[in-house]
């Protein structure tokens, strides 16, 4: 009997569990869908309610930061600064002053002066003390952009930091504007040589980029790695405020006028007007609060949500995120044959919704993977990111204290518009102003009008007149921990086709097996025979990641030791003629003497090789070079990239082959330079920072 009576209860839990599983599926189902959407215009709202954002959607209207979709925002943004039209008379071009008012001196305000201030009377000061004024009031006052005391954090490799020169660079020389740049020790050079003043960051980016390869971008599954990582990042956390507030060393500053007119002398402690920093640079956003100065981002890759681009850094499994939830919307939804869609309404109408509905999946998945990717980055150091904000005397209940921080705060991405469209739901206060170049002469680090090459590479590169046989490998400043292999198999590629030569670059810190005692140009011992014996043992890539090289936590030490002993120049020239190992050459200068380009990835790579016109091709490690790579194939420039720990010596020769002998290839790198040349992404970047304060410069 009692079974009898528990049989139907049983069934109906079972029921009632079924619906409540249902209704639970349904609403995560349709919060993912839909909350992007609405989610993307809120940011919008927030952003131009914000006092770092406002005045870039003031320029616009009211109604442009409310549109639920966006839409209306990035319409009136997409043109960049500048532009005509009514709603732009609210607020008046301004132009940049050559001298200084920000800080007046009251020993020498004359009273025409005085009567001209409604603001504050700097008669009232005491004698010959400095009275310093707010940025808006300066601009209210003279309407103009007054110097300023820019400092530009950057935590990253040189791919991060080459940009973040060229962009103080511009703001220095153009806007006579006072920059220091606070980056890794190593890259001292790139900036000093450049003119800027330079600040050391902590952290060990070596380090940091060999644990990135080793774990290839994804999620560190070895707590001693994660623990040394989340140390760099308090180290450089620390740093932000010493270079935000620290007095210029006699070591980083440089000679010009405005690090005199405007810096201040050495011991004066330094106070920036302005912070510009990269989104990785983990700190420079509670800095700027906290001395209640703007704060302006730049960022080499989509560094913000939306459903037009999955975050490049969201790939694991073969795959981006976005990528996966399209295969299983795919796969949960299957398309009819094509015969049933000619055929039956039904099946047309079931394709169509098929269709859209794997098509909201990707859009939903790819607003996802950057929101994800930020409060999860936000999650593993959350402690200590209280702890600097506790220090710097800042509210721990703060929208700066989430993975949203940088969200409504100005942001320029630096990367080509060609190349990348700008998203829909991005608002006025994110914009897209194409690849920051550096200058050969800065490049070169020689701070002369001109850089000057070897004259052995010259001599290498004139017995190739035509451009048609030469290229150029090499693949910047990673660490590879495959160094051997793929070295013997480059050297194999072109030992299979004579008539091709090369200029492989040994600059970075994975630098294909070359130890950094070979001079350019000439020929290093050969460790070929260990290279091939150590392949045909099975030693690949997943056995050498275990062993990256670079300075690194101590527990990785021994094993880098033993790397060493066998690292030695694998690419050596076979034929005298046929490879040149070069050091540190300027990518402009460079590639518009070879025929085709093969590197990492990286975005200044890319930009600078589209931009001579060079055939590409890619071999990614991990993160957005992947998707700098899918760009280059899709835009037709070479083929498909190849992951570089699969790349095999065929993989290269069938590249080279490709690169070499396409003309549609060859042509499609011709029409993406041209389209590149007409973004000029410095000046479009420095413009956009003035945008946010009011101003734009008169031509």
């Amino acid at each position: 009997m009692w079974a009898a009576l528990l049989r139907p209860a049983a069934a109906g839990v079972r029921s009632l569990l079924a619906c409540v599983l249902l209704l639970h599926t349904a609403i995560a189902v349709s919060a993912f869908l839909l909350l992007p959407r609405r989610l993307a215009a809120l940011i919008n709202r927030l952003a131009a309610s914000s006092p770092l954002c406002s005045r870039y959607y003031s320029r616009h209207g009211a109604t442009s930061a409310g549109d639920d979709d966006g839409d209306g925002s990035n319409e009136a943004s997409g043109g960049g600064a500048g532009e005509g039209g009514s709603a732009q008379a609210e607020v008046p071009a301004m132009r940049l002053l050559r001298r200084n008012p920000w800080r007046v001196s009251s020993d020498v305000a004359d009273g025409a002066e005085a009567e001209a201030d409604p603001v504050g009377q700097p008669g009232q000061a005491p004698q010959g003390q400095q009275r310093e004024m707010s940025l808006q009031e300066c601009m209210r006052r003279y309407g103009s952009v007054p110097r300023m005391r820019v400092v530009i954090m950057v935590a990253g490799t040189r791919g991060d930091v080459q940009p973040a020169v060229a962009l103080g660079l511009a703001l220095q020389r153009a806007g006579g504007h006072c920059v220091r740049l606070a980056t890794h020790e190593p890259y001292r050079g790139l900036v000093t040589g450049a003119g800027l003043e330079f600040f050391p960051l902590a952290g060990d980016p070596r380090g940091m980029m060999a644990l990135t390869v080793k774990h290839k971008g994804m999620l560190f599954g070895d707590l001693r790695d994660l623990a040394w990582l989340r140390g760099q990042y308090r180290d450089i956390m620390d740093s932000c405020w010493e270079a935000a507030t620290s007095a210029p060393s006699p070591e980083g500053s440089n000679t010009s006028s405005a690090s005199t007119t405007v810096g201040g002398g050495l011991g004066v402690p330094y106070k920036p007007d302005l912070v510009v920093a990269t989104a990785i640079t983990y700190g420079a956003v509670h800095v700027a609060e906290a001395l209640g100065v703007p704060l302006h981002v730049i960022s080499t890759i989509p560094w913000r949500p939306t459903q037009d681009i999955c975050h490049p850094w969201a790939r694991g499994f073969g795959d981006t995120l976005a990528g996966h939830c399209t295969a299983m919307a795919a796969a949960a939804l299957p398309q009819p044959p094509p015969a049933w869609v000619k055929q039956y309404a039904i099946a047309r109408a079931y394709a169509q919704f098929a269709a859209a509905s794997v098509g909201s999946v990707h859009s939903a998945a790819s607003w996802w993977s950057s929101a994800l990717l930020d409060h999860m980055a936000h999650l593993g150091i959350a402690d200590l990111v209280i702890r600097f904000r506790q220090r710097l005397g800042l509210p721990l209940l703060s929208l700066r204290n989430t993975g949203f921080a940088l969200y409504t705060v100005p942001t320029t991405f630096t990367f080509s518009k060609s190349l990348v469209v700008r998203p829909r739901d991005w608002g006025p206060h994110v914009e897209v102003s194409g690849p920051l170049l550096l200058p050969a002469a800065a490049a070169g680090g020689s701070g002369a009008s001109d850089y000057t090459p070897p004259p052995d590479l010259v001599e290498f590169l004139a017995r190739d007149p035509g451009r048609r046989h030469t290229l150029y490998i090499g693949f910047g400043s990673m660490t590879l921990a495959e160094e051997l292999q793929l070295g013997q198999a480059i050297k194999t590629a072109l030992a299979e086709r004579p008539g091709v030569r090369a200029v492989v670059s040994a600059g970075g810190w994975g630098c294909l097996g070359l130890s950094g005692k070979v001079a350019e140009g000439q020929q290093a011992p050969d460790t070929a025979a260990a290279a091939a014996q150590s392949r045909q043992q099975g030693r690949g890539a997943e056995e050498a990641a275990a062993a990256p090289a670079g300075p690194l936590p101590a527990h990785h030490h021994a094993k880098q030791e033993e790397t060493e002993q066998v690292r030695s120049c694998v690419v050596q020239q076979q034929p005298v003629q046929q490879v040149f190992v070069v050091g540190d050459v300027p990518h402009d200068w460079l590639f518009p003497r070879v025929a085709a380009v093969i590197h990492h990835g990286g975005v200044g790579t890319t930009a600078a090789g589209l931009l001579a016109g060079c055939p590409t091709f890619v071999a990614p490690s991990f993160g957005d070079l992947y998707f700098w790579g899918e760009l280059c194939a899709r835009a037709g420039v070479g083929p498909a990239p190849v992951p570089i720990d699969k790349l095999t010596a065929d993989d290269i020769g069938r590249a080279i082959d490709v690169l070499l002998s396409s003309e549609a290839a060859r042509q499609a790198a011709k029409r993406a330079g041209a389209l590149l040349r007409q973004d000029c992404g410095v000046s479009a970047a420095v413009a956009h920072i003035y945008r946010g304060l009011s101003a734009a410069v008169s031509t």
